[in-house]
């Protein structure tokens, strides 16, 4: 049953089908009919089913696409294809029927191809559409075997780059073109005929040129030590990456029975404008390691000073907030998770597990000291001495002289993430036993300004050296914690994993309400939130309010709140913000 894949075809998708149409009619001798009926039919008969178990788009539909794209005239019923394709398909793929093969460069002349119907015909469209699919699906697996030389022949390029594993990148500068000659030659002891060579995918910035116009009607014999070369021209008009897959087919000899093989050979082209080029790489990329770093045993630690407001809690802790320190067997949790051990198995399959109301909290728990151990790997990264610096310097703040000025470069781009309240360790080089805890006080553009205690501000002096270790905030962490434990304390089961009702209830009647804030008037999904949140429609299960920034959500919030308290004074309201100013 042919596939209808056609119906979800793009516009520029069927142009270039019209275009492969048109490849077509050059190879069986046919470009020169115009009458859209005999260009249908042949359509139709020949060209639409060409590839098994595929159908293309119908006729008209494939014309509209060109005409849209500015690829053909008609008039009336004859279609004219454009001076601008024409031009394009002179190229290897046409090679006229009566036209005999060249005289290779050693005199050695191809055997003339015998004539053949279009119906019979290997045309370019066929044999490259056939190619490409037999190709990229072995290139998955057998990628090795098609990008090595084999035979004896081998395909280089004569550029300045060399094709590594079967790719060759360029860097395509300025005015976004390129030219990059291809060499294949026999290197062998025995003749090879080289047969046809193909892009695998049709790309209209790629245009490939020989000087025999190699085809399966005119092949090339390459006797033991000849070469012959291929011209790749690259013509792009935008910045981008331009990739394409080249095969080139060979065969020993030219009887019925030669079985042929392939080479592959990938081009990446890299088009770059003067500012691509300004911040190119100055070297290849290399992973962050971790720098060498072991914790002191009874060191002490001397506290700094917290910003102002930092400390400063005007609401009594009623729920203590334990300190949900990771487990010392979490800490080789990693490496016992590699080793065969019944440890190993349990939480193995905890982890693997889908999440429900029976391991809430024991595998959000787990989950979160994995976090943690994650999150001190990532922020270490960034301690003094590192690969980069041996030491770091500060200075002292010019406008609050209790305050000191480190560098941090990379800080403002969250690389490493530090912000206010955050907690630094530094230690003077050569001293021992001692390391001084500095608070953020503001996160400037390359650096930080830190709260340290009276004793290392007294013996300070600019440009002492220090080495310096990054913390993780555990604030949040430990609030994640205790929420997971309250979840199973309170039985909040219905809440995180709600059910629907066994019956089916009548659809909740919204109530009819006068907004304090009137703009909402004029926005449904804002007014109809507010009516849901108040009608709890969504119950058990939390009602959610979610969009991009600035789309209103916490105006939102605020009048729902405003409702919930006019109409149903008995409730309970907790809101909660990242910020002290959204409450």
């Amino acid at each position: 049953m042919a596939n209808n894949n056609h119906r979800k075809l793009s516009a520029g998708q069927r142009c270039q089908i019209g275009l492969d149409f048109y490849e077509f009619l050059k190879e069986t001798d046919r470009a020169s009919i115009i009458n859209r009926l005999q260009l249908r039919d042949i359509y139709n008969d020949d060209f639409r089913r060409r590839t098994p178990g595929t159908k293309d788009p119908n006729f008209g539909s494939v014309l509209y696409a060109l005409k849209t794209h500015g690829k053909i005239t008609r008039r009336r019923d004859n279609i004219y294809f454009n001076a601008s394709v024409r031009d394009l398909y002179v190229d290897q793929w046409h090679t006229p029927r009566n036209c005999q093969p060249q005289a290779v460069q050693n005199g050695a002349s191809s055997p003339a191809p015998a004539h053949t119907s279009p119906d019979e015909a290997d045309t370019g469209v066929r044999a490259r559409r056939k190619l490409a699919s037999l190709l990229m699906t072995k290139l998955k697996t057998e990628r090795a075997q098609f990008i090595s030389d084999k035979h004896g022949i081998s395909i280089t390029s004569n550029s300045d780059q060399h094709f590594q594993n079967g790719t060759l990148k360029l860097c395509v500068e300025g005015t976004y073109e390129y030219t990059v000659s291809l060499n294949v030659k026999n290197t062998g002891t025995a003749p090879v005929y080289f047969t046809y060579y193909t892009p695998l995918q049709w790309l209209k910035y790629l245009n490939l040129q020989d000087e025999h116009k190699v085809t399966k009607a005119n092949p090339l014999t390459l006797n033991p030590g000849d070469s012959y070369e291929i011209k790749v021209y690259f013509c792009c008009h935008w910045v981008g990456f331009y990739p394409a897959t080249l095969a080139f087919e060979f065969k020993p000899d030219l009887g019925p029975s030669s079985t042929s093989f392939h080479i592959v050979r990938f081009i990446e082209a890299q088009c770059m404008g003067s500012l691509g080029v300004e911040l190119a790489p100055v070297a290849p990329y290399k992973p962050r390691s971790l720098p060498v770093w072991t914790p002191e045993v009874n060191c002490k630690i001397v506290d700094g000073q917290p910003p102002e407001g930092l400390s400063v809690m005007h609401l009594q802790n009623v729920v203590p907030l334990r300190d949900y320190r990771i487990p010392p067997d979490t800490n080789q949790l990693i490496s016992l998770l590699k080793q065969p051990s019944p440890c190993r198995d349990r939480r193995r399959a905890l982890l693997e597990s889908p999440l429900s109301w029976e391991n809430y909290t024991e595998k959000m728990q787990l989950l979160l000291y994995l976090e943690e151990l994650q999150m001190e790997v990532d922020i270490k990264k960034y301690n003094i001495p590192n690969n980069d610096k041996e030491y770091a310097t500060m200075v002292r703040d010019p406008v609050n002289k209790k305050l000191l000025v480190l560098e941090v470069p990379g800080v403002s781009e969250n690389r490493p993430s530090v912000l206010r309240g955050d907690k630094l360790l530094v230690c003077p080089i050569g001293e021992k036993g001692v390391k001084y805890c500095g608070y953020v006080h503001s996160v400037q553009l390359d650096s930080v300004k830190l709260g340290f205690s009276s004793k290392l501000l007294d013996s300070f002096i600019d440009g002492m050296k220090f080495s310096v270790e990054f913390t993780v905030n555990r604030l949040t962490l430990r609030l994640q914690h205790r929420a997971a434990e309250l979840a199973a304390t309170k039985r909040l089961g219905k809440v995180l994993f709600p059910a629907a009702p066994a019956y089916v209830s009548q659809q909740i009647e919204l109530p009819n309400l006068r907004l304090f804030d009137s703009k909402l008037d004029g926005n449904k999904e804002q007014s109809q939130a507010v009516q849901h949140i108040v009608a709890g429609s969504s119950k058990p299960a939390p009602y959610l309010v979610f969009g991009p920034p600035g789309t209103g959500k916490t105006v939102t919030l605020v009048e729902a709140i405003k409702q919930i308290e006019k109409t149903q004074a008995s409730c309970h309201i907790l809101a909660c913000a990242p910020l002290q100013q959204r409450c």
